[in-house]
């Protein structure tokens, strides 16, 4: 992946930024990484919050957009926003203030206050900044009036409808209001493009980077035969409308993160590891093959996927495909730290992030240790994920690392967990 950003034939390089109200702080640590590795774009194109980030990109001012994130909270966007919960057993517990919020501002197409967002564009934006940048913008909007997409270019804004053309396409309605511009009512561009890359090409961009950060709102089909690299974040965002300062920031951490992998400064696949760790994970990956080897469990990357996907609740995108090798096993190691509730938004060496592991396996506690399989049946059917695990890895540990009959029918009955146990046992002979 380094050598596609290293760019040697010269071409034209755009950087596309999808929509997704808060999540677009992911963007912004994007755009740290790639300013840390000295990788440049010849025009930025984006819709919604990707387009506020796409224009202070085009004036080259991240200071001023990152200080704004660690300073962010919900009434620095619209005024009464609240924080809107995550899972359904918080919505319960705030219905009465989403029912509140939805007449107030949804059913009654009044849209939220969002000057306190104007007033913080319009301090980010900087017209004679924009305008003299040598990097070409565009962004998308949605004409209401008119009933079609509009599209945007540098060469259409002025220091008087810059921040209009901005906030129309970060309109998103009903939660936020139509923005008025010449008569026309305008919409979030997510309505017609969220992720623009129409619009890099238009500019004349043959390789490009696109980020899509998930948010609501239509996502074209791309063409094909594009020299594209389009990437998802790995790990979940929060919600889109959450601008609280503990969530903003933790996405804008792993925008870096997930980009320092994606360009070669990391490595790592669910969790980040400095550059210098990449000789460690291989041999832990070779290692935990060997060992898996010698108890018959020759995984395939397949296997592992499926693995990783039902141990963190999510399909890992395929930036982990670009940004990782193919050290299957290792994902094993990272999968049992996710369900651990290892903070995933670090910089880990090896031989920490092991170590921390560790110490997070040993406070598991069990009740007991069944030894047949009935009494384990019964048992597990009570146990949290990580505390099914850890029975399965205890009989492991009772058994001395010997395959027996009962644990040979664990495998078949729980091999997600089983394959986990017997990660934790492997590492832990390691330690």
């Amino acid at each position: 992946m380094k050598n596609w950003f290293e760019n040697p034939e010269n071409k034209k390089m755009g950087l596309v930024l999808g929509g997704g109200g808060a999540r677009g702080c992911y963007e912004i640590g994007a755009w740290q990484m790639l300013n840390q590795a000295n990788i440049e774009f010849d025009c930025a194109a984006g819709t919604s919050i990707g387009a506020l980030v796409s224009a202070i990109y085009t004036q080259q001012t991240l200071d001023r957009i990152v200080e704004f994130v660690g300073e962010i909270h919900p009434q620095a966007i619209a005024k009464d926003l609240f924080d809107f919960p995550e899972n359904f057993s918080q919505v319960l517990k705030s219905h009465k203030e989403i029912s509140s919020y939805m007449e107030k501002y949804i059913l009654s197409n009044k849209g939220m206050d969002i000057s306190p967002l104007k007033s913080a564009v319009e301090k980010m934006f900087s017209y004679p900044l924009f305008s003299a940048s040598k990097i070409d913008f565009a962004c998308m909007t949605f004409n209401v009036t008119k009933k079609r997409p509009e599209a945007y270019f540098k060469k259409d804004m002025t220091a008087e409808n810059s921040v209009d053309i901005l906030l129309a396409s970060a309109s998103c309605y009903p939660a936020f209001p139509m923005m008025v511009m010449n008569g026309d009512d305008y919409i979030d561009g997510g309505y017609a493009d969220n992720v623009p890359v129409d619009l890099a090409l238009k500019m004349g961009a043959k390789k490009i980077l696109a980020i899509n950060v998930e948010g609501p709102g239509i996502t074209l089909p791309l063409q094909p035969g594009l020299d594209i690299v389009y990437v998802k974040p790995m790990l979940p965002l929060g919600n889109f409308l959450d601008f609280s300062s503990e969530s903003c920031i933790r996405s804008m951490h792993i925008g870096y993160l997930e980009t320092g992998r994606l360009i070669g400064e990391f490595t790592g696949y669910l969790y980040t590891f400095t550059k210098d760790s990449a000789a460690d994970l291989c041999f832990l990956d070779e290692y935990l093959s060997y060992r898996f080897m010698l108890i018959h469990q020759n995984l395939s990357e397949r296997q592992t996927l499926r693995i990783v996907k039902d141990s963190v609740g999510f399909r890992p995108s395929s930036l982990s495909k670009m940004a990782s090798s193919d050290e299957i096993y290792g994902r094993l190691v990272q999968a049992l730290a996710y369900i651990c509730q290892l903070e995933a938004v670090k910089l880990y060496t090896v031989n920490d992030f092991l170590k921390q592991l560790l110490a997070l396996l040993s406070q598991i506690r069990l009740e007991k240790v069944p030894d047949d399989l009935n009494s384990v049946w019964e048992y597990i059917s009570s146990l949290s994920e990580k505390q099914n695990i850890a029975l399965l890895h205890a009989l492991i540990v009772q058994e001395k690392g010997q395959i027996n009959d009962l644990i040979g029918t664990l495998e078949r009955l729980f091999f997600k967990q089983m394959m986990l146990a017997w990660t934790w046992y492997f590492i832990e002979e390691t330690s």
